[in-house]
């Protein structure tokens, strides 16, 4: 459970990171 949301954490991490470049104009 615990490893699951972990992986979940970091693929919302790198969306909210994506979302953040295209804002940025990356």
């Amino acid at each position: 459970l615990l490893y699951g949301y972990q992986l979940k954490k970091d693929a919302i991490d790198e969306e909210v990171v994506r979302m953040a470049a295209e804002e940025m104009g990356y």
